[in-house]
């Protein structure tokens, strides 16, 4: 009965007694279903134990936060929220370790990864995070209207946190701009002063500001404004912040996103700020706007409205750009665009580069028996021979093991490209094999 245990962990506190197991089973196995009054005195009790002990049961103390005190302060906000500033102060003083998230380091082959902990999903396993994630839960519930203002109950207690130095600020930049669209709705006045400047790319909170930023959603025209010469800045910086490929993949993806809105609002990137950020990202953030491109085009099925002009004016075109993920890429958006494969292939031939072991794009293609419709090496013969032209390359080792299919198909629709250079060269390829 949690009756039972808060009425004996209160009995060892009077002796100055804290075992720390009955404390972590007591805090991580609090029923939901328990009754405000005890919830309050559990929650109180929680704040009369010593530094020491709120530190060694850190993690257990602000999971029953931001499981329960949100709660509370529905019944009481000025209590909750003394609550709430004890447990800052007492992981405060217990310095670096009292603060630090539970995600470890990561190894591959007993090698260390140097990655950084300056990230959202550090804040999401920190305590000051989770107290961080307590103090928006209770502003949330609030159902607070466009421009109504945050509560001075609110704002002073979350600026603490994003003053405070080390990884409690990152922590609580992360959990803020994760937010920044709410957070611009209820309070834009508040967010412009203390929130749009984290995002400057001289701010010592830069990259927390942006990793957060990341994990949420894409910002309304007004907020993308403010945001936007900084944003094309953290494209092409994300690199040296030794995130994780998924974070930013995140960012490269906005970016693509940003070009396609502004078809309907200028405020959003124009096709030449995009062109410049591609410039100056690595070859794997391009690979993520490629893909990001191809899902845009088959969703709202915008080769013409968007992928095509993406292509021919933001796409970079100088020969060092060209690689084999990007050209794996751009081979996506050919298939995915099967009704107008020709046009597609005239646009993305120059910005191609060989790709050895084509296996699974030619699959596609040449070996569909009956439904000659879908198969473009059939249907349009001389874009599907430009095509393999320019990505098969000349090692007869990396031709791809269905290529003597996707030719043969092209030969049977156009018998006269048998005599073509190109047709005969990949022929060769096969034979060789």
């Amino acid at each position: 009965m949690p009756s039972r245990a808060v009425s004996a962990l209160r009995y060892g506190m009077r002796h100055q007694q804290y075992p720390v197991w009955l404390w972590s089973t007591a805090l991580s196995s609090w029923p939901g279903e328990t009754s405000e009054r005890l919830r309050w005195l559990f929650a109180r009790s929680i704040t009369r134990l010593p530094t020491a002990v709120v530190v060694e049961l850190r993690h257990y103390v602000a999971r029953w936060m931001k499981e329960h005190l949100p709660a509370l302060a529905r019944s009481s906000l000025p209590a909750a929220l003394s609550v709430w500033d004890v447990i800052v102060d007492s992981l405060l003083q217990g310095g670096s370790t009292a603060i630090e998230s539970a995600l470890g380091e990561t190894y591959i082959a007993g090698k260390l990864q140097r990655q950084s902990r300056r990230t959202y999903s550090h804040s999401i396993n920190a305590p000051s995070g989770k107290l961080a994630e307590a103090l928006f839960t209770i502003l949330d519930d609030m159902k607070l209207g466009r421009g109504v203002g945050i509560p001075i109950e609110i704002t002073p207690r979350l600026q603490r946190l994003l003053d405070a130095p080390g990884e409690v600020g990152d922590h609580a930049v992360c959990e803020t701009t994760v937010r920044l669209r709410w957070l611009y709705f209820i309070d834009p006045q508040w967010a412009s002063k203390k929130v749009i400047p984290l995002f400057q790319q001289t701010h010592p909170l830069v990259e927390p500001a942006w990793n957060g930023f990341s994990y949420g959603e894409l910002p309304e025209p007004e907020l993308f404004a403010l945001l936007k010469p900084d944003f094309l800045r953290a494209v092409t910086r994300a690199s040296s912040w030794h995130w994780t490929h998924e974070e930013r993949r995140r960012l490269h993806q906005f970016l693509v996103v940003a070009c396609y809105w502004h078809l309907k609002d200028a405020r959003y990137a124009t096709y030449t700020e995009t062109h410049k950020a591609l410039q100056k990202t690595d070859d794997e953030g391009r690979s993520d706007a490629v893909w990001c491109l191809n899902q845009i085009i088959k969703k709202h099925r915008a080769w013409s409205s968007f992928g095509r002009p993406f292509l021919e004016q933001a796409w970079p075109k100088e020969k060092r750009f060209q690689s084999e993920t990007t050209s794996r890429g751009l081979l996506h958006i050919a298939e995915s665009c099967e009704s107008k494969f020709p046009e597609v292939v005239r646009t993305i031939l120059p910005l191609l580069t060989a790709v050895p072991h084509l296996d699974l794009f030619l699959r596609w293609s040449g070996t569909n028996g009956d439904v000659e419709k879908s198969d473009p090496a059939t249907r349009f013969p001389e874009a599907m021979l430009s095509l393999l032209d320019r990505v098969v390359p000349g090692d007869p080792l990396a031709a791809p093991y269905e290529l003597d299919n996707v030719i043969e198909s092209i030969a049977k629709s156009q018998p006269r490209l048998r005599q073509d250079d190109r047709w005969r060269r990949l022929k060769l390829l096969v034979d060789r094999r």
